[in-house]
């Protein structure tokens, strides 16, 4: 997602009538800057040749990995508190 500043900085200095995908394009400095920053600030996150893929699914999988870590963990300590208080009874 890019800021309130990026898209008015395109909207207002770029004209895409005539458009040229060739860099640098057919546009003023303002606009190929303003261009420029957007596509580094959403380039590493959004694929150009497929939007909707999620590019985003491998800190989903450490996530679950983190879950599952920690599920593991309380199921231990929950083991060993049993068998304190098991030993202690």
């Amino acid at each position: 997602m890019i800021s309130d500043e990026i898209f008015l900085a395109i909207s207002h200095s770029c004209d895409f009538e005539d458009y040229t995908f060739n860099d640098p394009h057919n546009e003023s400095k303002s606009c190929n800057d303003a261009i420029a920053e957007a596509n580094s600030i959403v380039g590493d996150y959004v694929n150009n040749y497929d939007v909707i893929l999620d590019v985003c699914y491998p800190s989903i999988v450490m996530q679950e990995l983190r879950l599952r870590q920690y599920v593991c963990l309380l199921h231990m300590v929950q083991n060993v508190m049993y068998r304190i208080i098991c030993f202690l009874v």
